[in-house]
């Protein structure tokens, strides 16, 4: 509610452009790395949108449906599922009681120079109903009528109380350690709202 009224605020005193995301054209994967291993996969963005004055960003928010997370590299579909299920359990994101994970930007940091063409987002990232600051390397462009972001960042699944076998919460896990960085790579497409 506090961030709708930021948005209309911006809306009432700037030339303001809205962009809601396309969820049929975005894609958010995600990877989960272990000592013995890897998985990897995807999930669906339930709702979102982009705000900018001209090219300039001026905020967003997402909302990740938790409900859509899939797995891509399991071939058995018993044990593909089994990881789905767990995943969404509470020694993962406990979808029960947190069927999304939100992101809402904060600032749009400067550029800078290892990488011209990528913008710093700083935003604020929920889950589990935690929420911590983050910032998320961003290519992004804006036209009349859509606008495009795509990027990759790790997120420490250890400050939003993840613990399952987490060598943060367990020193003495051994080889059955889920290392805490976990990497989403997005491509988001939204079309302006006229």
């Amino acid at each position: 509610m506090y961030n709708k009224l930021i948005y209309l605020l911006f809306s009432s005193l700037l030339a303001v452009n809205t962009y809601q995301i396309d969820n049929d054209k975005s894609s958010v994967r995600w990877i989960g790395e272990k000592l013995t291993g890897s998985h990897d996969g995807i999930v669906k963005i339930h709702h979102g949108e982009i705000l900018t004055e001209g090219t300039v960003v001026l905020g967003g928010e997402f909302s990740i449906d938790m409900n859509t997370i899939k797995n891509l590299d399991i071939e058995s579909e018993t044990y593909r599922g089994y990881l789905e299920d767990h995943l969404r359990s509470d020694d993962f994101f406990d979808v029960e009681n947190y069927p999304h994970t939100n992101i809402t930007i904060i600032e749009v940091l400067s550029t800078e120079n290892s990488k011209k063409d990528t913008s710093f987002f700083l935003c604020d990232l929920t889950i589990k109903g935690v929420t911590h600051p983050i910032k998320i390397p961003v290519k992004f462009s804006v036209g009349n009528y859509s606008a495009h972001a795509s990027g990759t960042v790790k997120v420490d699944r250890s400050l939003y109380d993840i613990r399952y076998k987490s060598m943060s919460f367990f020193p003495d896990i051994g080889d059955k350690l889920i290392y805490d960085d976990f990497i989403i790579s997005f491509n988001i497409v939204a079309k302006r709202v006229w």
